[in-house]
């Protein structure tokens, strides 16, 4: 079986190569090509849309110019699809077990070759394969207002009504569901995505006719946006005319192995509004000592019935004395969403609550420190608080440790 799965890079990080994953330089009519991999401006290309399409100048370069594969998927540079059945690399990786940058390199390098020596195997009994999809507490289109134009949205509903006018079902119908598969990643057959690409591109050609594209420089990235819904849309309109045979991969986000371990110790303090609408669940797992005086804590915390993919967090340390505030990166944690799953039997996507941040030892006084954790959400700008009991940070000297309470 030819399985390819084409991943996107704009810039330097690190590059993984195989029989199965491609590393490909998106962008490369618009700027210097010096990371030694493939380029997408080469044959029949878009190459020079990249500021506007992102990564579809890639899958577009894919579909005119290659045709062999039995599977086409797409990735990106920190993006990759995993296997949950690899625990022992998965709980090394989001446990963010210190170590040099070759050694990351290569505990990641081995998930991936993992990933990919079972690919045949998993593809084989399906036709598409996506990415969970993203759940929300709102719908499709109503996600994208959030975000974006949601003009461009309706535009884009009255193009498909237009050209392709047996998808307009599909389109209303993915508009009004509160799910979603993101990224523009999948890996289809090449039946399917030959029939996708079919249906994206000449949508998005004709909206290039009919839009304003937007002078700031996120949302001037409109058609990738745009195109990762129509994936979507395309799904389902395939689901509801063929009886196709679909498989879900998790995602890997890289940045956790990868961040430059740098503080995030603030002495701002917040001012919260503590709504006791909010009902919150959260854990600080670990506080693990990293390279160069640095530590490392991790966990994870949640408002309840609400997705947390919108939501920032900040840990509170706090005293009699003093009070200090670190910002959050995200991590993948979805056990937080099975586990609440399996005990409120329903599903609310909670795969990002997971969150870590590093600061130096040096930069905390000695002596006892409290926790608590604030969730922001960027959407509606409401403010929930999880305070933690059952244990709190302790700085000794040259130690610092997270106790537990009995």
């Amino acid at each position: 079986m030819n399985i390819k799965i084409y991943s996107s890079y704009y810039k330097p990080y690190f590059i993984y190569k195989s029989d199965v994953v491609e590393p490909v330089f998106v962008g490369a009519a618009q700027k210097n090509n010096n990371l030694g991999i493939i380029s997408d401006d080469t044959g029949d290309n878009i190459s020079n849309k990249n500021d506007t399409f992102n990564e579809l100048t890639l899958i577009y370069w894919v579909w005119k110019n290659t045709h062999s594969q039995d599977f086409v998927g797409f990735c990106h540079y920190r993006r990759y699809f995993i296997d949950r059945h690899m625990n022992k690399f998965e709980k090394a990786l989001n446990l963010l077990v210190p170590g040099t940058k070759a050694r990351q390199e290569k505990k990641l390098t081995t998930l991936l070759q993992k990933f990919d020596k079972h690919a045949p195997e998993r593809l084989s009994n399906c036709d598409i394969a996506l990415p969970k999809p993203i759940v929300m507490n709102r719908t499709l289109r109503e996600q994208y207002a959030d975000y974006h134009d949601v003009a461009h949205f309706d535009e884009m509903g009255e193009v498909i009504k237009e050209m392709r006018p047996e998808m307009w079902p599909a389109f209303e119908d993915a508009a009004s569901r509160n799910s979603f598969f993101i990224a523009n990643m999948f890996i289809f057959s090449r039946k399917y995505f030959d029939q996708f690409c079919e249906f994206a591109f000449p949508i998005l050609f004709e909206l290039e006719k009919r839009l304003t594209i937007p002078d700031d420089p996120y949302q001037k990235r409109v058609f990738g946006y745009l195109g990762e819904r129509l994936v979507t849309v395309f799904v389902n309109y395939i689901s509801s005319k063929e009886n196709i045979r679909v498989q879900y991969f998790d995602l890997l986000n890289t940045d956790i192995i990868f961040s430059n371990y740098k503080s995030y110790l603030t002495e701002k303090k917040m001012i919260s509004s503590r709504d006791k609408n909010f009902i919150t669940h959260g854990v600080v797992d670990n506080a693990i000592k990293i390279p160069n005086d640095f530590i490392c804590l991790n966990g994870w915390v949640i408002v309840k019935d609400r997705e947390s993919y919108n939501y920032t967090v900040q840990i509170e340390l706090y005293n009699s004395e003093e009070s200090f505030l670190l910002n959050t990166e995200r991590q993948d944690r979805p056990d937080v969403t099975r586990h609440f799953t399996a005990h409120e039997e329903k599903y609310v996507n909670y795969d990002s609550a997971g969150f870590f941040t590093t600061f130096k030892r040096e930069e905390l006084k000695d002596g006892a420190y409290k926790l608590r954790l604030h969730v922001f959400n960027k959407i509606d700008k409401t403010m929930a608080v999880f305070y933690v009991y059952d244990c709190y940070l302790k700085k000794n000297k040259k130690n610092v440790e997270l106790v537990r309470l009995p």
